[in-house]
């Protein structure tokens, strides 16, 4: 993947209406998500939708393919009040990625009836009972580690997280079902 003027050549684009305009630098943190749903129209929908006041640069449904919703130098609204590395406010300085994923589940459907594709018993690091969540696929983990990639190669990229290392109080995405190290690792960029 090949990245110019802040788009990822080769995928779908749009443009959210959910943003504030250009970053003040170039974004040093990447912020991994999961959708909490198991369908893209859904994320779709939401992510157009300026009364939803939610978005991220780059969703990455189940299949693998990769659509872009802003330019990467702008602020997406992915990360909300977080914190890190003694600055706030994640929105402002990364780039957000969400994997179309349903995240905690009770059956082999997320909440609106949409199929997943498989389930693990895991605890996550930030609670003290097991519970199943939705695999990610392995075209989604390619995907994401092919952006990742190009997103390190393009910016000055100094950490990779999740949204629950961020935001640890009120998120738990992308959950103990994403393992970081398929798409690079986690943490600081060495």
């Amino acid at each position: 993947m090949i990245i110019t003027n802040h788009h990822i050549k080769g995928v779908l684009q749009f443009k959210t209406p959910n943003n504030s305009g250009q970053m003040h630098a170039l974004p040093s943190a990447i912020i991994i998500h999961y959708t909490g749903v198991q369908n893209y129209k859904s994320v779709f929908n939401t992510f157009m939708n300026a009364s939803a006041k939610v978005s991220a640069h780059i969703v990455i449904d189940d299949n693998g393919d990769v659509y872009q919703f802003a330019p990467l130098n702008q602020v997406t609204w992915h990360a909300g009040r977080s914190l890190w590395g003694g600055r706030d406010s994640l929105n402002s300085w990364s780039i957000g990625i969400e994997l179309v994923n349903a995240g905690p589940v009770t059956g082999d459907t997320d909440a609106y009836g949409y199929p997943i594709h498989g389930k693990v018993r895991a605890l996550h690091k930030h609670q003290t009972e097991p519970k199943d969540w939705a695999r990610y696929t392995p075209k989604q983990y390619n995907a994401c580690a092919e952006v990742v990639h190009a997103i390190k190669e393009s910016y000055p990229i100094q950490w990779v997280l999740g949204h629950d290392d961020v935001s640890p109080q009120r998120k738990q995405d992308p959950g103990p079902a994403f393992d970081f190290e398929r798409i690079g690792g986690w943490g600081e960029v060495k």
